[in-house]
């Protein structure tokens, strides 16, 4: 299944679903307890409502990218504490975002209330219980919730993310462990094999396109240049002419590895 199938599956199923799936059990088990509002205040609040929501898009999407721009920062700032590297992998950009979008989803309703309190307090509340009211629970409850059952286990995943990462140093490479900060250290004389792969073998018999440096190492370690990395167009030169002089080896290229292997 391609990613892009994925997103789609994403936007036109899941996402509608598990919105629908929160309303039903917020009202349910968050019911609101207020009194309705009077017919003025009902209009004050609605006419707001079109500025709320635009706010919280704002809102969510600043939040998110700096959330983003955080992990990546911290990622490479923890394969950096290795030393000097004449060339360093990083994972998939596409990691950072998943903590980001899921807490832009849980936080951006309570971050704009908080930035509108700032300015009138007095509105921000009525307002947040007129829109607990309408939707017929307690939105901002519900929305805490999802923060500790579904962003914080996400960011405690995340946190162990951020070892990930290969770097070539003079003697030898440094490849970064999920969830633990001592690297798995290899010399280049531990290098017994180089491969040029120029795909994988799906489970389906099908071959799709992902070009790779793979080394195999003397205690039948593998490690793959397309590890914890999105689908590359073509082999990094620059890598290879860099292994080649390190190891002295001539890379073998194949189609793919069997696959499991």
């Amino acid at each position: 299944m391609t990613s892009s199938v994925v997103a789609s599956l994403i936007r036109g199923i899941l996402v509608p679903a598990a919105v629908a799936l929160a309303f039903s059990l917020g009202r349910r088990h968050l019911p609101t307890a207020s009194e309705p509002f009077s017919d003025d205040v009902d209009d004050e609040m609605s006419s707001k409502q079109w500025l709320v929501a635009p706010g919280m898009v704002v809102v969510g999407a600043i939040s998110g990218y700096v959330c983003h721009l955080l992990l990546s920062w911290l990622n490479h700032s923890v394969v950096a504490m290795r030393g000097y590297a004449f060339i360093t992998l990083y994972p998939e950009q596409a990691i950072w975002w998943i903590l980001p979008f899921f807490g832009a989803i849980a936080f951006s309703w309570e971050l704009t209330l908080m930035l509108w309190k700032m300015f009138d307090r007095q509105t921000a509340a009525k307002y947040a219980k007129w829109s607990d009211q309408k939707a017929g629970f307690g939105a901002t409850r519900l929305l805490r919730l999802m923060g500790f059952w579904v962003v914080l286990p996400i960011a405690i995943l995340t946190v162990l993310a951020l070892p990930l990462g290969t770097s070539f140093n003079e003697d030898g490479m440094f490849i970064g462990r999920y969830g633990s900060l001592q690297p798995r250290h290899y010399k280049y004389a531990d290098v017994k094999m180089i491969t040029i792969v120029r795909g994988i073998r799906l489970p389906n018999g099908s071959f799709q396109h992902d070009p790779a440096i793979v080394l195999d190492f003397k205690d039948d370690a593998r490690w793959s240049s397309a590890d914890n990395r999105g689908t590359q167009p073509s082999i990094d030169g620059a890598l290879l002419q860099f292994l080649r002089g390190k190891t002295g080896l001539t890379p073998q290229t194949i189609d793919a590895f069997p696959f499991g292997r």
